[in-house]
């Protein structure tokens, strides 16, 4: 699958899908991640939101891996393919191991490291975050790692906490089940979409859901996901690109050098998680600063508290100044959500998000906020 630059933006901002019940316009979308049910950028064709939502990509293992373990390469020429109604899809519980070779150890809540040892892919971005995409508290952390050979493109996602079985109801009611495959020891469903080489791969292990999407022939598509490993953190270290933030307690630090911060502020929260592209370990950062700040001004509002208005507003001031907002001009706009809020609490309290919204009814949405 290959990215236009409008997507690649998207990607890169990480924006919330926009159904239109969705009170937040494009331009105060969230940095929050889309569930992986849901995510535009896997090309549902029922969709009904539109196309605006960070997803998460992985890998899969290599072909010896999948052909060791009994599982076909795909149907014969001629040898008709079952379709989504005459299959069923494996439930979470038939999703367990199926041999104990070559099965990798994946701790429930945690994010593997997976690359593709199919000659010619490599990992080309990396997004996701250590944030909840609903409430910031880290319980659905996910993953997208992006795999590119030449003009190809595969997405891995990967998501601590999805719900699988909805992600395969989801994908069957715009695709059709084709033969299973066998990886890591697990049942993973194959899907085709709404072409010849539209194919999708889904899996589990303990709480962790994966999904493979990739714009290739079938061929290709089982050879790639037959290649997912996974490896330990040196190994996928070496891997990524340098755009890949792989010390998250120093680039923290770092990030928040320069930026003010609300008495009992705790970074420790964002030390740990995903790594990722640098675009969105400073957002989760800039994020939370952000929540916290306005949540201090709303208290102080409450309160009648105009010191603490004041500390508040005179803080996200600053904002345009903070050199990782800067940084990440260059690759998105989620700066601008923040300026926007910036003004608000400097101004009337409200923001344009297709109507007329207060502060404290959407702050939480844009920014993942507890």
């Amino acid at each position: 699958m290959t990215y236009d630059d409008r997507e690649r933006e998207q990607l890169r901002r990480g924006l919330a899908v926009l159904v239109e019940e969705t009170p937040v316009a494009p331009e105060l979308a969230t940095l929050r991640a889309t569930p992986l049910q849901e995510s535009p950028l896997l090309r549902t064709p029922a969709r009904a939101f539109v196309t605006a939502a960070a997803a998460v990509i992985v890998t899969v293992g290599g072909l010896a891996l999948l052909q060791t373990q009994g599982s076909s390469t795909g149907p014969a020429a001629g040898e008709t393919v079952p379709s989504t109604s005459s299959v069923a899809a494996p439930t979470t519980s038939e999703m367990v191991p199926t041999t104990s070779e070559s099965v990798p150890v994946i701790a429930a809540g945690e994010l593997p490291y997976v690359v593709s040892t199919l000659p010619g892919w490599t990992i080309t971005f990396v997004a996701g975050s250590g944030r909840d995409q609903v409430d910031g508290s880290g319980e659905h952390q996910y993953i997208t790692i992006v795999f590119g050979s030449g003009s190809s493109e595969a997405e891995l996602n990967v998501e601590v906490g999805s719900d699988v079985e909805g992600l395969i109801a989801d994908r069957e009611a715009g695709g059709t089940r084709i033969e299973d495959a066998t990886l890591w020891g697990r049942s993973a469903i194959v899907l085709r979409g709404d072409s010849d080489t539209d194919h999708s791969a889904i899996w589990a292990t303990n709480d962790v859901v994966f999904e493979l999407r990739a714009t290739v022939d079938e061929p290709t598509f089982r050879s790639l996901l037959a290649s997912l490993t996974v490896v330990d953190r040196e190994e996928w270290v070496a891997s990524v690109p340098d755009t890949v933030v792989t010390d998250r307690a120093a680039a923290v630090a770092e990030y928040l050098a320069d930026i003010p911060l609300p008495a009992g502020f705790d970074a420790t929260s964002l030390q740990s998680g995903p790594e990722v592209d640098k675009y969105f370990v400073g957002a989760d950062v800039v994020a939370a600063v952000t929540c916290a700040w306005i949540e201090q001004w709303i208290e102080a509002k409450a309160d009648q508290d105009e010191a603490g208005i004041d500390q508040a507003v005179d803080a996200m001031a600053t904002s345009r100044e903070w050199d990782i907002l800067n940084e990440m001009a260059t690759e998105g706009d989620f700066g601008l959500v923040v300026f926007e809020y910036a003004d608000a609490i400097a101004g009337d309290g409200t923001v344009v998000g297709g109507r007329v919204l207060t502060v404290e009814e959407s702050y939480r949405q844009a920014f993942g906020c507890p």
